[in-house]
């Protein structure tokens, strides 16, 4: 996973994600834009250079736990959760979708 703020400095997180090469297997990684830039062209424009998910600030707070303990499930098998992490996990909240 990648989180991605547009606005940087030298090259800007549209320029990043366009760079990134594919992970093993063939895969890129799943990138997270975070950005005040928020018409249908700049949304378009992310999804053309491989941002899978396009947050406008500010961001949601509990749509983001949500979203990384979903990522954290999938990249960590639930026996190498610390128990009290694994309990507070199983008290999820559905996500909702967030267009792109």
């Amino acid at each position: 996973m990648v989180l991605l703020e547009i606005r940087l400095p030298g090259m800007n997180g549209w320029d990043v994600a366009r760079q990134l090469q594919p992970q093993a297997a063939g895969k890129r990684p799943f990138c997270i834009a975070f950005t005040s830039f928020g018409t249908e062209a700049d949304r378009r424009r992310s999804a053309e250079v491989g941002i899978d998910l396009h947050l406008e600030k500010p961001v949601d707070l509990g749509f983001l736990r949500r979203l990384l303990r979903r990522f954290q499930r999938i990249i960590l098998p639930t026996e190498t959760i610390p128990q009290e992490q694994a309990d507070a996990h199983s008290e999820r909240e559905p996500m909702t979708a967030v267009p792109v």
